[in-house]
């Protein structure tokens, strides 16, 4: 199965050139149990305008068909592997499949 979709960037004061975009599929764990990742991406040097931009990811992943999983977006502008203020992150629960899967991102301050 192919995971698609788009991370929204919002409009920022300037350009940005972020280190690594990740986008990761997950398994979706009831309240008491941690999520599980089942494929990740990573695409480095995103570009992005001041204006924002769109950036369209496809995920392949093992999955019987008719499974729900949760997507999150993390663009790691320093490339530390680590959440950090200057980042941006997906923060609301996107379940796949849907269509037209998009990813806002927000900035952590």
């Amino acid at each position: 199965m192919i995971v698609s979709g788009s991370v929204q960037f919002p409009p920022g004061p300037a350009a940005l050139t972020v280190g690594i975009l990740h986008v990761s599929v997950r398994t979706i764990a009831p309240a008491d149990a941690p999520d599980t990742e089942l494929a990740h991406l990573a695409v480095h040097g995103v570009r992005v305008p001041a204006g924002g931009a769109t950036v369209r990811f496809e995920v392949p992943v093992d999955l019987p068909a008719g499974t729900e999983v949760a997507v999150r977006a993390h663009a790691d502008v320093a490339a530390t592997g680590r959440v950090q203020v200057g980042d941006l992150v997906s923060t609301a629960r996107h379940l796949f499949p849907r269509p037209n899967l998009v990813l806002p991102l927000e900035r952590i301050e």
